[in-house]
């Protein structure tokens, strides 16, 4: 589903949305997971979008990098951004 709302992201791009609008968020940010995006979109005031790039490196850790199993290390970059629905 965020594939088709934001179709020039790159593959490697994760892309979520995040809301506080409905009754089982308790005022936190929840993940619309995309099973049930057209179910409570119309319920939606306000959407956060968070898109991740996960930037496989050899060197040596860095601030925000974190190793896998095999000893690479992996550093993550976030980008928000806030909808207004209606």
């Amino acid at each position: 589903m965020c594939r088709r709302m934001f179709p020039t992201l790159s593959t490697r791009k994760t892309v979520s949305l995040f809301t506080k609008d409905l009754d089982i968020c308790n005022g936190q940010l929840v993940e619309v997971y995309h099973e049930c995006w057209e179910t409570v979109v119309a319920n939606l005031k306000e959407v956060v979008v968070t898109c991740r790039t996960d930037i496989q490196d050899g060197a040596a850790a860095n601030d925000g990098a974190a190793s896998d199993a095999s000893g690479e290390v992996w550093s993550s970059f976030v980008c928000i951004v806030y909808i207004f629905l209606q």
